[in-house]
């Protein structure tokens, strides 16, 4: 990580600025903490979890709220913005140049399950010693609505970019199926290098090294399995029961 890190900031994103406009910069970000914490806001109450549709929008009304909401974010911080027609994908820029440097983030969120273990409404924002407890704050929303800021607030400083820097917005991510990317690969610019918002954050350190699988054969009785949780998560609890359990172990 280090060394893809020391590329960003050496090649693609280099500091051209004194420590002062630095500074700056750090200060106009802090100044928008209550814009960051409304949008947050705005995010965390919609129900933006995989509904199936034969229509449009593709996965439920509420996830093509937060996009567009998440898209009208950008365009008022003044960044370049695309919304695909049919609610797949959409897409935050800055920048010139040919060559551009992707951040992956979505809107949609995993249905909310155990909610009796929240201490508040998860579809609520609230803050509790410092930290924002909500739906979406952790994985999704919160990653998203601070790299708008932050991009608009390069933008608004006039910070040299020698490459485009794009915020894809997909829509299908806390599924595991990624339609949406599927549909911005089809029709869009790959980026020639991308991170994924939520990379550093611990309790999404699983998206690291996470095995997606399926087991396929013929029914057994004396096999038993049982994890619930979609693809994307760590399961709560995984047992397994039958005469190999000693060897797996």
């Amino acid at each position: 990580m280090m060394v893809a890190s020391e590329e960003i900031e050496s090649r693609l994103l280099p500091r051209s600025g004194s420590d002062t406009e630095y500074a700056t910069l750090m200060d106009d970000l802090a100044l928008a903490a209550p814009a960051m914490t409304a949008a947050l806001t705005s995010l965390v109450g919609l129900p933006s979890w995989c509904q199936e549709s034969t229509g449009r929008p593709p996965f439920g009304l509420a996830i093509d709220t937060a996009l567009d909401e998440a898209l009208q974010l950008a365009a008022g911080l003044g960044l370049r913005t695309y919304r695909d027609p049919q609610g797949y994908y959409g897409w935050a820029e800055l920048g010139e140049g040919d060559e551009l440097l992707g951040l992956l983030g979505h809107v949609d969120m995993l249905p909310l399950v155990g909610q009796q273990a929240w201490f508040s409404d998860p579809l609520n924002l609230v803050c509790r010693h410092g930290v924002f407890y909500g739906a979406g704050c952790q994985q999704g929303k919160g990653p998203l609505v601070a790299a708008l800021h932050a991009l608009g607030a390069l933008l608004s400083a006039g910070e040299p970019l020698h490459h485009r820097v794009r915020l894809i917005i997909g829509t299908d991510a806390a599924s595991g199926q990624w339609r949406c990317m599927a549909r911005y690969r089809a029709e869009q610019e790959i980026p020639h290098l991308t991170l994924a918002l939520t990379g550093e954050h611990t309790l999404v350190m699983s998206e690291k090294r996470l095995v997606q699988g399926y087991l396929q054969g013929p029914p057994a009785e004396n096999l038993e399995i049982e994890c619930d949780n979609p693809l994307t998560r760590v399961p709560d609890r995984a047992s397994y029961r039958g005469p190999q359990q000693r060897k797996l172990m």
